[in-house]
């Protein structure tokens, strides 16, 4: 075993194939599972977008369970530890596709159809926004959206179907180009982190070992505590919001009435924090110095916003002086430049194999070659800057966008492979709003701005951003001995059939609910008129470049490439340079706590116990994961069924 209690590589052992019957049924979990995130974010009882997603969890906890018993009863039809994992990473990539309002592409079909049909006369829109933005990536007719909007209609009539077919295929080529790089990406960075560097990918833990064919996990005790003390929780609290009087487990404190309207207390962001067993269980997959570093940096992030607001130096804790998006920005740009520099002779290798020059690199492992995956890496990149440049995105703004997108996504997939922390919503790092802080709104011109605003949805936080789950994908692949073209070719067909759904289950349930009709969830009106307010003010209000904001930039910059000097000189030094811009993030407000805690825990075992308490002690925390998501993931189930939201 390696560290972290994981499976030592398989590179020794012949690959092995995955059958077709196991990717029928991963074909066949992705549309089911698309149409269960796109009901949860209407209706408000979706699961919530961590680095592990509840859906993903739950059904892997199933099918292995169905599993065990056909080795027993028919082994023939048993699935093997590969052919498992390709069924978890379909649930996880098409979760990641539309995972909440909040998340990677969860409000598309919302953002593209609010400026049409909420324009009126008082707010001008048909003048103002009508003219710069590309009605080939929204519904026009207004007609075919009155259902959409009203609810309690039949969308499927040809005039409504037809309206809605352009935009959807576009949008789903867009999706489909932007996971298409990634995964090309991720395949050229595989080698890399997983064999040479020997990252951990904390996240890909469960998954492997719920897979083992002898089925360690299952028989140690420990997990299935994990399992029944997370499920009793669940059950307790299910059944406590029925009946108020039953005495409840408590995983969360909500202290906003001793916060709001209490200046300076309520520059605090997040007002509530949470303790479940899914949180202990995410929190201990993390390294020790990460747990605790994300502890420190959290209460430094929230000691910054309550001293400025009571210096009167802050007037809001969601922009503005003391500039934290902007800080983080800078921090991850440090990282991107650290990251580039350290991996430049490597990326140099593999473009010279690429280019069939002579060279170090050895491709003969992954799902297709490096020249492959270069090659179509240009080619989705091209359809990418045409797609910008069709909308009316201009040239030098498009130039800066890709590799800013790209940059951070792979960013994202770094420190998920090396670190697993529980979240990465990444706010504040993507293009669209380091354009905003130099050179302005003012300088974009009013198409750029609008296109800014209507690719919101893929902007925003990307906590379920797919590519991290694409390179642990790979990753699997390498440890369980498995042909990687297959899950390759099978991750990339995920992404169209799982977007295409997407649009269907949106239609679909907006006309039954109405998205104007106040019986959705409010997070999909919120997140729509949000975009839409976000392209008037920039067309209405253009603004010159933010100085403050760009040296905030410098500001975070700095301070992540002074945190490194530290760690790297001062071999005591306890505060990790990735958690200052992770700790600002609102999952870890919200999970201070369960961080805390299980820091504490892991630093005691591995302190006075070593490495092999800290082992010991995973199945449990495992079993809080499994418990916790299956939980989560049945509660929302059975409160769609019963129509109380447990």
């Amino acid at each position: 075993m390696t560290r972290e209690g994981q499976q030592p590589p398989a590179t020794s052992r012949r690959a092995a194939g995955i059958r077709p019957r196991a990717l029928l049924l991963a074909v066949i979990v992705v549309p089911l599972n698309v149409l269960f995130a796109v009901w949860g974010n209407w209706t408000g009882n979706g699961v919530e977008a961590v680095s592990l997603v509840a859906p993903a969890v739950a059904g892997l906890f199933v099918l292995v369970g169905v599993n065990r018993l056909l080795v027993r009863r028919r082994p023939r039809w048993a699935f093997s530890p590969g052919e498992l994992i390709a069924v978890y990473s379909a649930f996880a990539i098409s979760t990641g596709l539309c995972a909440s309002a909040y998340d990677w592409g969860g409000n598309v079909a919302s953002v593209m159809t609010w400026p049409v049909w909420n324009a009126t006369p008082s707010n001008h829109w048909e003048e103002l926004l009508w003219p710069n933005l590309p009605s080939w990536l929204l519904v026009t007719d207004r007609d075919a959206l009155a259902g959409f909007f009203r609810g309690d209609a039949n969308p499927y009539h040809r005039q409504i179907l037809l309206a809605w077919l352009q935009p959807a295929l576009w949008w789903t080529a867009w999706a489909t180009a932007l996971l298409l790089v990634s995964l090309c990406l991720n395949v050229i960075v595989r080698r890399r982190w997983s064999q040479e560097e020997q990252l951990p990918f904390p996240m890909t833990m469960l998954p492997l070992q719920m897979t083992q064919e002898k089925g360690g996990l299952f028989q140690s005790p420990l997990f299935w505590i994990g399992v029944a003390a997370s499920s009793l929780i669940g059950i307790n609290q299910a059944i406590a919001t029925i009946a108020p009087a039953l005495p409840v487990v408590p995983t969360s404190f909500d202290y906003g009435a001793f916060v709001s309207n209490n200046r300076p207390w309520d520059a605090t962001r997040i007002s509530h924090f949470s303790w479940g067993p899914w949180q202990l269980g995410l929190a201990y997959l993390m390294p020790v110095d990460l747990a605790f570093s994300l502890v420190a940096f959290n209460l430094f992030w929230r000691a910054e916003l309550i001293s400025t607001r009571q210096l009167g130096w802050s007037v809001s804790s969601w922009g503005g002086f003391p500039y934290g998006e902007q800080q983080v920005m800078g921090a991850y740009l440090a990282l991107a430049a650290v990251f580039l520099w350290l991996e430049r002779r490597y990326l140099v290798q593999v473009l010279r194999k690429a280019l069939g020059f002579r060279s170090h690199a050895d491709d003969s492992e992954e799902a297709f070659s490096y020249r492959t995956a270069l090659l179509t890496a240009i080619m989705g990149l091209a359809f990418i800057w045409w797609f910008l440049a069709r909308s009316g995105m201009a040239q030098a703004v498009i130039a800066f966008f890709i590799p800013g997108y790209f940059l951070m996504v792979m960013m994202m997939t770094r420190l998920r492979a090396q670190l697993g922390p529980p979240s990465n919503e990444m706010w504040g790092t993507m293009p669209d709003f380091a354009l905003t802080q130099y050179p302005g709104t003012q300088a974009l011109g009013p198409r750029t701005v609008v296109v800014l605003g209507l690719l919101q949805p893929y902007l925003r936080e990307q906590t379920a951003n797919p590519s991290p789950t694409q390179l642990e994908t790979l990753r699997m692949a390498q440890v369980l001995g498995v042909k990687p073209r297959q899950l390759a070719i099978l991750m990339a067909l995920i992404v169209p059939l799982g977007v295409v759904t997407y649009f269907w289950a949106s239609l679909h349930m907006g006309s039954h609910l109405g998205l104007g009709s106040g019986k959705v969830d409010q997070s999909m009106i919120f997140h729509a008129r949000r975009a839409v307010q976000t392209m008037e003010d920039w067309l209405t209000r253009p603004a010159p470049p933010d100085w403050g904001g760009v040296a905030a930039i410098g500001v975070g910059f700095a301070a992540v490439v002074a945190l490194m000097g530290l760690k790297l000189w001062l071999p005591l030094w306890p505060l990790h340079p990735v958690a200052f811009p992770l700790g600002f993030d609102m999952m870890v407000d919200d999970m201070l706590p369960a961080l805390g805690v299980t820091w504490l825990a892991k630093a005691l075992l591995l302190r006075y116990g070593g490495l092999r308490a800290h082992r010991k002690a995973l199945p449990f925390f495992l079993g809080l994961i499994v418990g916790g998501g299956t939980m989560s993931f049945l509660r929302a189930v059975i409160s769609g069924v019963v129509g109380i939201r447990l």
